[in-house]
């Protein structure tokens, strides 16, 4: 099986919400690939994988890794929300309120900001 189906393969199984074995086959990806549209890919959904599964130190650790090196992310509002969530679950507040601030400078209109602003008020 060749990368472009072995990642399929993974996204079949990141939606059937079988999380580790997806997480498995996003990770060999991530071994074997060079860097790339496949490995960028894989990044980010080991990452929601990782998050879905209550590895928010992984989940940071991917995501923070895609922003870095990713080319083209058509997605960042989303992602600096699952950012601000994992530090939330992580009782972080200083960097919660960090990504906080930055969803509310950057991302106004997003649906991400009133997520965020009803999650703060309960906190």
């Amino acid at each position: 099986m060749n990368t472009k189906q072995s990642f399929y393969q993974a996204q079949m199984l990141q939606n059937l919400k079988q999380f580790q074995k997806a997480i498995d086959m996003f990770e060999l990806i991530l071994i074997k690939e060079d860097f790339g549209e496949i490995y960028e890919n894989s990044l980010l959904s080991s990452a929601e994988c990782y998050f879905e599964i209550w590895n928010y130190q992984k989940a940071l650790q991917n995501y923070r890794t895609y922003l870095w090196q990713a080319q083209k992310i058509a997605s960042r509002d989303h992602i600096m929300y699952r950012l601000w969530e994992c530090y939330i679950q992580q009782n972080s507040d200083k960097n919660a309120l960090n990504h906080f601030k930055y969803i509310i400078q950057e991302y106004p209109d997003s649906q991400y900001y009133e997520k965020a602003k009803s999650k703060l008020n309960k906190i």
